[in-house]
Parts: C-alpha cells; sequence; structure tokens
C-alpha cells in the first residue's frame, strides 16, 4: 500500500464526518429566522468550514513530509 492511502483516507472520512453530521446542523441554523440563531448558525458553519480547511493543509503537509521522507531515504544519491 502507499504512504499517502491512510492520511488520505482518514482526511476523507474526517471531511465527511464534518461535513454530514455539523453542516446540517449550521444550515437549518441559519434557516430558523430567529436572528441570535442565524448569527449562531453563521459562527459554527465557519467553524465547519475552517476544521475541513485545517484538515486538508494538515494532509497536504502530511504529503511534503512523506515525500521529503521518501527523498532522504533513495540511495542512488550515494
Amino acid at each position: 500500500m502507499n504512504k499517502k492511502f491512510a492520511p488520505t483516507l482518514i482526511t476523507i472520512i474526517a471531511c465527511i464526518i464534518c461535513l454530514a453530521f455539523f453542516g446540517p446542523i449550521a444550515v437549518m441554523s441559519i434557516l430558523t429566522g430567529e436572528w441570535i440563531v442565524i448569527i449562531f448558525g453563521l459562527i459554527f458553519g465557519i467553524c465547519v468550514i475552517g476544521v475541513v480547511t485545517a484538515l486538508i493543509i494538515n494532509l497536504v503537509r502530511r504529503y511534503q513530509e512523506i515525500n521529503k521522507e521518501d527523498k532522504d531515504n533513495d540511495l542512488s544519491q550515494y
């Protein structure tokens, strides 16, 4: 198996869970009509987007780390 498979799978599962369970809460909060609930829904939605963005950034950093490890372990340079 590829070294990048596990981090990718974990990130995809975490993003799906975050969007599937917390996304509808934010959307329904925004659509209810009460202004305090709308503000709560907007803040909650922004947090959900922030978490998904952080997961993707972390995945990109992990890819760079894996590529660096592979480059450091390359014995053809000696």
